[in-house]
């Protein structure tokens, strides 16, 4: 039957083609039109991805379709389409912590200190809490928790009653993922140096720095751990890691580079240690300055205060860098750290410093402010900055006081005329 099949459409094929040679009329002119190419042409399309399959409707149109998502299409081209997305691998437990320690975390050490956090959105909170009760998802669940109380004496209060805070929570993510890398890095960011840990299934008491050596163990290729670890050594010390390497601060920001060439903290750190601004530091093949380090660093992460901040205090007074099209000199440094951070007390201090007497600058929220202004925000900010205090009481009249917002009082020494 089969045969048959393939005889009879073979012969009306054959039909078919008497039929259509019979039809050809010569043109206008009386010429016969030029011989038809019956050779076979390349195809011009792509084969179809594995998995899908053309067919035919009844009525003669051409559709694709795939058995094992039972996705449709009458396009040709969305086939491809469909195809790279259920090809996208789904999003690992650590990819997904790396995301939530970079939205919520600050860069670490000199960089300045965590957020708080404002309150978590139910759904975020809700999540984590429902990970807690995945055998699979648990380490990611405890890890999310932690950071929705980071840096805060909040605690959360789990399905079994028990309370947990910040620390409590990461250990809880290395308890049940102990090969996660951002558990470590959770529990080592919570830290204050000089304190240690006890984790549950160890004897030993884990040291802040320890915490990072051991993500590092877990994640070779973590930039963050690399990163964290420097800010965590001290000074002319090293750190042993699991492959038998000692490394120091340097060391450190630079493997972070290397792993992550955008690793916008290191170059930040890297920057921050150098003794002298006018030395210079290999990095991944190019020798940097200090100025240079910060630079990256503004470019690779736009929200980064103080990076603005250092580059404004090492620009010369004409001295401009080029930012995403922008000329930025000193002032618009100090303004752009202060549009990302108002309340950063350096930004403000070192743009009263830069200002003449009887200046004022525009505020990025739009105030006027006077040198005065400046020196008086910075002590509502930190009342115990002597040099703030000195500054404004140089700038202050005799017998003339500005009250602070905690009620203290400063009181003016300029003499008239000097």
């Amino acid at each position: 039957k089969a045969t048959d099949s393939i005889k009879e459409t073979i012969d009306a094929m054959k039909a078919n083609l008497k039929e259509a040679q019979e039809s050809v009329q010569p043109d206008a002119e009386g010429e016969e039109p030029a011989e038809e190419d019956t050779s076979i042409a390349a195809p011009d399309q792509d084969p179809l991805p594995t998995g899908w399959g053309e067919a035919t409707t009844e009525e003669g149109y051409t559709y694709y379709y795939n058995e094992a998502t039972s996705e449709q299409t009458w396009d040709r081209d969305e086939v491809f389409i469909l195809d790279k997305k259920s090809q996208k691998k789904p999003t690992t437990n650590e990819e997904l912590a790396k995301i939530l320690m970079d939205v919520t975390v600050y860069p670490p050490g000199k960089c300045g200190p965590m957020p708080i956090p404002t309150e978590p959105t139910m759904t975020y909170y809700d999540g984590a809490m429902q990970l807690t009760n995945d055998r699979k998802n648990k380490p990611l669940g405890y890890f999310t928790l932690g950071r929705t109380v980071a840096n805060t004496p909040n605690k959360v209060t789990l399905p079994d009653g028990r309370e947990l805070g910040e620390k409590d929570l990461y250990k809880e993510a290395i308890r049940y993922g102990p090969k996660m890398a951002w558990g470590y890095i959770g529990l080592g960011t919570s830290m204050t140096n000089n304190v240690s840990e006890h984790l549950h299934d160890r004897r030993a008491f884990l040291k802040k720095k320890e915490c990072f050596v051991e993500a590092i163990k877990c994640d070779p290729r973590n930039s963050f751990a690399f990163n964290a670890l420097g800010v965590a050594v001290t000074v002319g010390k090293t750190v042993l890691l699991h492959d038998g390497r000692n490394v120091d601060k340097m060391d450190c920001y630079m493997e972070a580079l290397r792993v992550d060439p955008k690793c916008a903290r290191a170059f930040y750190n890297i920057g921050a240690d150098m003794i002298n601004n006018n030395s210079t530091v290999m990095v991944n093949g190019h020798r940097l300055t200090a100025k240079e380090c910060y630079i990256r660093c503004v470019r690779l992460d736009a929200n980064n205060a103080p990076a603005f901040n250092n580059i404004g205090n090492i620009l010369a007074e004409d001295e401009t860098f080029d930012y995403h099209g922008r000329s930025m000199g000193k002032r618009e440094c100090h303004i752009e750290a202060l549009r990302i951070d108002p309340s950063f007390t350096y930004a403000i201090f070192n743009m009263a410093v830069s200002m003449k007497d009887d200046e004022e600058i525009q505020h990025p929220d739009g105030r006027a402010m006077s040198k005065i202004d400046l020196f008086t925000e910075v002590l509502n900010y930190t009342p115990g900055n002597d040099k703030a205090v000195t500054k404004l009481k140089n700038l202050l009249l005799e017998g003339e006081t500005i009250t602070l917002k905690n009620g203290t009082k400063i009181n003016g020494k300029k003499v008239v005329g000097k």
